[in-house]
């Protein structure tokens, strides 16, 4: 199969606004730094290792579902993926605002907007390409997870 320009031109972009995110989200990310090392941690809370697995597996599914809707003909297609990268903007927030200004309420809230903003990708992108919602469904549990995660460690610190 051979693919078209621009079919290679949504992936690439795609995949690189992506991959933006989830560096800046890295450079902010300090999990092994003492503030962190130091909070009391819910009995819940994940090993380090499955983190990086899971965020990679979570921007790789991403990634396609953007494409999947960037390689679209929809008329609502820029609508979603302004959506798309309104959401980005506010994971790449979350780990600055709980590791850099270690504000753990304050990422409980834009780890709110980034749930906000999944929902409404998911039902945008379910009506221009259902495997686009569908791949967007492990990053709404793992921000589900994300979300009790945080609002656990607010309550415990």
């Amino acid at each position: 199969m051979v693919c078209s320009k621009k079919r290679v031109n949504c992936i690439a972009v795609c995949t690189a606004a992506v991959a933006l995110a989830a560096v800046a989200g890295a450079l902010f990310t300090d999990a092994g730094g003492s503030w962190y090392a130091e909070l009391k941690k819910p009995v819940f809370t994940p090993p380090p290792l499955v983190f990086g697995i899971v965020w990679t597996s979570v921007y790789l599914c991403l990634a396609a579902s953007a494409s999947l809707v960037c390689c679209s003909e929809a008329p609502q297609k820029r609508k979603t993926l302004l959506i798309y990268g309104l959401n980005l903007a506010f994971n790449a927030l979350w780990s600055y605002v709980f590791f850099q200004k270690q504000n753990i309420v304050s990422a409980l809230i834009v780890l709110a907007l980034v749930i906000a903003t999944l929902a409404v990708m998911l039902i945008f992108a379910a009506k221009i390409n259902r495997a686009a919602a569908y791949l967007l469904l492990p990053y709404l549990v793992w921000s589900a997870f994300a979300f009790v995660l945080n609002y656990s460690l607010a309550m415990l610190n």
